[in-house]
């Protein structure tokens, strides 16, 4: 009894500090995972090391007896897995997604090294109730969830760009409840995690920039989980995983819309965004990367630039094309921070005070750049990469723009 007590006590301690991690950073915990510890950790702790043990001992004498035991072995992971997956299945609905912010993840692991620690506390029963009355506090907070409500919702516009690792992934939130998601990143997992989290149901556009993976491998799942009004496409992006999301959200009756430059813009209070590119006049490009829609928005004044992964053929063919923008406060640096974009030529055609670049941290494409890097400071441009600083803010109100990041504000 004593131990079934002691092994509910670890497990307890074991999933309340991983509510605080995961909830701080990747959003997202699965509540049934606090049961299927206790259940399904002597199995795999007890039964199965027991089992392949002795089929390791066995096979020193006896090789037909051997193989008799590791074909159970095998029968018994799969029986195991299975009862998994329908464990997942059945609990899933009790997923929490949050957010907790860094001094409540400090809180919640000090509160457990100091119960842990502290020898008053040696009664299983005691550390058992103080382990699930912290559980409860955690889920109390949680459903207050006042540090992830809609912040934008009160005069000022709010881009998010992810940290998806190595992929491009943003939200915008704009007055009036309005929400754009431009590009998915490389899978759905975590950009499901932080739309639940923050509350967010409902897509006014989604964009796709183009058919790479790195920013259309999420997209089949937001549409699967959330209501998607408009599907943006690039006209010139013939790629088979545009061509499938097209034809999925099509069944799902949202509205896909191929664009170019001479559609017209989003355009909501103070709000726009536009497509610049690819222009009206183009019918092929030699490359997926120069098929990139390339974004213009602007919020209380403020414009920005998202350019996917757009080439410096593509950059040169939209500035001799496009007049320069005067007044560009933030660039979405291109595909990454390659050095295949962001040439000199087009720095100086954009003007940016700031450039925003999404990368995975130690990425074998070695992005960003350090030729990329050097253009941009040389243009005295500010840099704030996802691979460094984590997520990127950026929040526009009537009379100014702010940057902060994720690492900077804990």
């Amino acid at each position: 009894r004593r131990r079934v007590l002691q092994h509910i006590w670890v497990s307890v301690l074991a999933s309340s500090m991983a509510v605080a991690i995961l909830g701080f950073f990747i959003y997202h915990y699965a509540l049934g995972s606090i049961f299927g510890s206790v259940i399904w950790t002597p199995w795999y702790g007890i039964v199965l090391v027991s089992l392949g043990l002795m089929a390791f001992i066995v096979a020193c004498f006896n090789s037909s007896l051997a193989v008799f035991l590791f074909y159970c072995f095998e029968e018994f992971v799969n029986i195991l897995w299975f009862a998994q997956e329908a464990w997942v299945s059945f609990f899933h609905r009790l997923d929490i997604y949050t957010h907790f912010p860094f001094l409540v993840v400090i809180a919640v692991l000090t509160a457990i090294c100091l119960v842990c620690l502290n020898h008053r506390f040696r009664s299983m029963r005691f550390r058992l109730v103080v382990g699930v009355a912290l559980i409860i506090l955690i889920f109390v907070s949680v459903s207050k969830q006042p540090w992830f409500k809609l912040e934008n919702q009160d005069g000022f516009t709010r881009f998010d760009i992810l940290h998806v690792g190595q992929g491009d992934a943003c939200v915008i939130r704009v007055l009036g409840g309005k929400t754009i998601l431009i590009d998915t990143g490389p899978n759905e997992d975590l950009l499901r995690s932080w739309l639940k989290a923050h509350g967010i149901k409902k897509l006014d556009a989604l964009v796709i920039t183009h058919g790479d993976q790195d920013h259309i491998g999420g997209a089949e799942g937001v549409l699967r989980d959330f209501e998607v009004k408009e599907l943006w496409l690039s006209r010139l992006d013939f790629s088979v995983p545009t061509k499938n999301l097209s034809l999925m959200a099509v069944k799902k009756g949202v509205s896909v819309k191929w664009k170019d430059a001479s559609q017209d813009k989003f355009h909501v209070k103070d709000f726009e965004m536009k497509v610049l590119y690819p222009l009206a006049n183009q019918r092929f490009v030699s490359k997926l990367n120069d098929s990139s829609l390339v974004l213009w928005v602007k919020a209380h004044g403020f414009q920005g630039l998202f350019m996917g992964d757009l080439t410096k053929r593509g950059e040169a063919i939209l500035s001799a094309k496009t007049l320069p923008i005067q007044g560009l406060d933030f660039l979405k640096v291109g595909h990454h921070g390659s050095k295949t974009s962001s040439s000199l030529g087009f720095l100086k055609w954009s003007k940016p005070k700031y450039a925003l670049i999404s990368a995975g941290w130690g990425n074998s494409f070695g992005h960003p750049a350090k030729s990329v890097l050097y253009r941009l400071l040389l243009h005295r441009i500010r840099i704030f990469r996802t691979d460094t600083l984590g997520q990127i803010s950026l929040i526009a109100k009537p009379d100014e723009l702010n940057v902060n990041t994720f690492y900077a504000a804990q």
